[in-house]
């Protein structure tokens, strides 16, 4: 009865203590619904349907961008850009806040 007891607790707190919904994958079909996240980060590069950016900590990261997600502008390596992210880790909007500098 202990062990049921001592199982129970740890599987409440492993739940407890897991990962933030916006930080754990979505593994399910059903449709997003969250609201989009607003951040702030420069394009370092384009690898198919994913993002590289830095956000403002200096961290890379990789955001998914489909067919479906709004882009104003075009978007290219060295823009600032303004992204709403949805819980999923999927772009809903880009925007660009600045333009990277022209190449000579």
């Amino acid at each position: 009865m202990s062990a049921i007891i001592g199982f129970a607790l740890l599987s409440l707190i492993g739940a407890w203590w897991g990962p933030p919904a916006t930080l754990a994958a979505d593994t399910s079909t059903a449709p997003v619904t969250g609201s989009p996240q607003s951040i702030k980060v420069e394009l370092l590069r384009i690898d198919g349907e994913f993002y590289i950016v830095k956000d403002e900590t200096g961290k890379e990261r990789r955001l998914h961008v489909g067919g479906d997600t709004e882009v104003y502008g075009q978007i290219k390596p060295g823009d600032l850009i303004e992204v709403w992210v949805q819980p999923d880790g999927h772009v809903k909007t880009i925007m660009i806040v600045k333009s990277a500098p022209a190449a000579n």
